[in-house]
């Protein structure tokens, strides 16, 4: 069996890592406020978009165009995110997120946040200026590629 590079283990080691926060967080942050992962993850992709077109709300979250029809009615009935007809297409429908989905989904990520200091926190102040000064490293790298 072939031994992995350094290289390797880091992207490995910070996806992982991304995921195991994203994924502690939906569980317990989203289950908390009474949403499930998908709702949370729907809310998180309006946002990005501002007004999202349902088909493409169901082609970022890997499900079928009539699943997430049913996703906005429930975040619709919890007044979460409002919906808008195309003037020029009424078959087309976007969703927005309410002042209400705001707060919901700032919540959510003031906890993901919180979840995620408590494990930086756990490293010593040399450990986090080494790992603060690569990350910008890294970020400074891909903004050049851009």
């Amino acid at each position: 069996m072939k031994k992995r590079s350094a290289t390797e283990k880091i992207i490995s080691l910070m996806f992982n890592m991304g995921r195991a926060i994203k994924k502690q967080c939906l569980e317990s942050c989203g289950r908390a406020d009474g949403l499930s992962i998908l709702q949370i993850e729907a809310l998180w992709h309006v946002k990005e978009g501002k007004e999202v077109l349902m088909k493409d709300l169901a082609s970022h979250l890997f499900i079928a165009p009539p699943s997430a029809t049913s996703l906005a009615d429930d975040l619709v009935k919890a007044k979460l995110v409002k919906r808008s007809e195309d003037k020029e297409d009424r078959r087309t429908t976007a969703i927005s997120l309410t002042p209400k989905g705001k707060r919901a989904l700032a919540n959510f990520l003031k906890k993901r946040m919180e979840k995620a200091k408590k494990r930086i926190d756990k490293l010593t102040q040399a450990e986090k200026k080494s790992l603060l000064a690569i990350l910008e490293k890294l970020a400074k790298e891909n903004d050049q590629s851009r």
